[in-house]
């Protein structure tokens, strides 16, 4: 069970209230970004996923005296008994992805745009790192952006487009945003166990950004690389990061895709332990092909993957990756979007 060890004041039409919240052993903390809609004076949060136990925090508030808790949640939706709520107020505790608030009418391109639902939208965008806007009732461009390229990663899209910029109640976006597996927007790992991110040490280069799922699997890949090859051969090439997307999505000049933050490119391992430098992994000594070969197999065991594209002619007979053209030099991996019907 965790520990409330922290309570700002909620000051109704604030947003950025928060919550801290500790684990018993003190060893993971916490801090919950909740949001505020006026209308109802109700809060809305992100709610993130916790070490201990699984369980995800959640806040909210049911009068307009501001009274607030906190309850914990396992990831099936269930309170876990021994925690109740952590009482501030008065309330019951709901299921994980119920909320106190929704959207009365469509927020958006060509929506209805009353000024209290843009801010509610506004401030659920901004809490998954999506707020590209000033928040406010006005419809501006960075909010119809952030819409659109929400609406392109839940779709399952490695571009920008085909959607229609707009949220309407009850529909397939505003349920995305409302679920506790909606898509994060941000700044990709620099390093970790079994891999390293150059891109991060380009400060020319700002393909760094990309969603939390594609971050979840390049963590996983480099865990299990590590355990299932680099264990064995200390000397060997780690997994190496190399674009994403750009800060805020969208086109790139640098790649035909690249725009939601569900693609990555990989450099080339090389025997010598470094990476790069390789035109073609078919006629290039220097290219550690079972290196390559362990990153493709530790990719595919993720949950997430999707595909990937590189231009070996025995790893794509291994059915490993795709031919396409231009990818002689890196390999490229998508992962999809779980929010996709089955």
């Amino acid at each position: 069970m965790l520990t409330l060890v922290e309570n700002r004041e909620w000051v109704p039409g604030q947003a950025g209230d928060n919550f801290v919240v500790q684990a018993p052993d003190f060893s993971t903390i916490n801090r919950v970004a909740v949001t505020c809609d006026d209308r109802a004076f109700a809060l809305r949060l992100t709610s993130e996923m916790l070490r201990d136990g699984g369980y995800c925090v959640i806040a909210t508030s049911r009068n307009n005296a501001g009274d607030a808790w906190l309850a914990l949640c396992t990831p099936e939706g269930t309170v876990p008994a021994e925690a109740g709520p952590r009482r501030m107020g008065a309330a019951v505790p709901q299921p994980m992805g119920a909320v106190a608030a929704s959207i009365g009418e469509s927020v958006g391109h060509a929506g209805v745009n009353r000024a209290e639902d843009v801010v509610l939208v506004k401030e659920m965008l901004n809490a998954l790192g999506f707020g590209f806007f000033a928040i406010s009732g006005r419809v501006d461009p960075g909010l119809i952006s952030a819409i659109r390229l929400f609406q392109s990663i839940i779709s399952g899209k490695n571009r920008v487009g085909g959607i229609d910029g707009r949220i309407d109640v009850g529909g397939v976006t505003w349920q995305s945003l409302e679920n506790a597996n909606a898509p994060r927007w941000q700044l990709m790992p620099d390093r970790g166990t079994g891999f390293i991110n150059i891109e991060r040490q380009d400060e020319n280069d700002k393909h760094d950004y990309g969603t939390s799922w594609l971050a979840q699997t390049i963590t996983g890949a480099g865990e299990t690389y590590n355990r299932d090859y680099l264990a064995n051969h200390v000397a060997a090439c780690p997994l190496t990061i190399n674009d994403v997307s750009l800060p805020h999505g969208g086109d790139t000049p640098d790649h035909a895709g690249h725009e939601t933050g569900l693609a990555c490119d990989l450099r080339l391992p090389r025997v010598d332990g470094g990476s790069g430098g390789i035109q073609n992994p078919n006629t290039n000594q220097a290219y550690d092909r079972n290196a390559m070969r362990a990153q493709l197999l530790a990719l595919r065991e993720q949950p997430l993957f999707k595909r990937a594209f590189f231009n070996d002619k025995v790893l794509i007979s291994e059915g490993l990756c795709e031919q396409l053209s231009g990818h002689g030099n890196h390999l490229h991996f998508e992962v999809e979007s779980p929010l996709l019907p089955q």
